[in-house]
């Protein structure tokens, strides 16, 4: 079975990339409304096996590796063991800790794939290399259509924390004439 056939495959970010998902950079109001719209958007199953009951929203990711650019290209509704897969890398911890059994992970793969064990192997071999190679790069992550709330959430995050940043921000931004209701909101909190 060649590798591109698969319907369930791994997928590593760049170890330059790690803990820089949306989910980490937006607040739990806004990742809530994402997922559940995506929750919805895949019939509440499995984007890729079909399974009910708890899911995850992954992000799926493209390379520009001509520019070094992570561009955030949207959303599949997961469950457990799919997702366990897209992070080999977690759910081999998890298994060496005792909370996973991987062994089903694999399983799962070979199932959805209809594959045997050599061809996970060979998958898993290749997309560590893929990862290796993606990992020698400081990659810029771009978020596509979800910029602009990152970048709300960051400079609400920034002036939680300085109430000195907060005013002078104010001050500049009343200067030009551009204070609006939402920037207004975000800066009398």
């Amino acid at each position: 079975m060649k590798i591109r056939k698969l319907r369930l495959k791994i997928e590593l970010v760049p170890n330059t990339s790690w803990y820089t998902s949306l989910k980490r950079l937006i607040s739990k109001k806004d990742w809530n409304k994402i997922r559940k719209e995506i929750y919805a958007k895949y019939g509440y199953r499995c984007g890729i096996c079909g399974a009910e009951g708890r899911l995850n929203c992954h992000e799926i990711w493209e390379y520009d590796y001509k520019k070094h650019i992570q561009k955030l290209k949207g959303f599949i509704a997961l469950c457990d063991m799919c997702h366990f897969i897209k992070h080999i890398g977690l759910a081999e911890i998890l298994a060496s800790e005792g909370k996973l059994d991987y062994k089903r992970v694999i399983e799962h793969f070979m199932r959805v794939n209809n594959c045997d064990l050599k061809t996970f192997e060979r998958h898993k071999e290749m997309a560590i290399t893929i990862w290796r190679k993606r990992s020698q790069y400081n990659w810029r992550v771009d978020f596509g259509e979800y910029n602009n709330i990152v970048c709300l959430n960051l400079f609400t995050f920034i002036l939680k924390k300085n109430k000195d940043i907060k005013r002078r921000i104010r001050k500049e931004l009343k200067k030009l004439g551009i204070m609006n209701k939402i920037i207004i909101k975000y800066l009398t909190k």
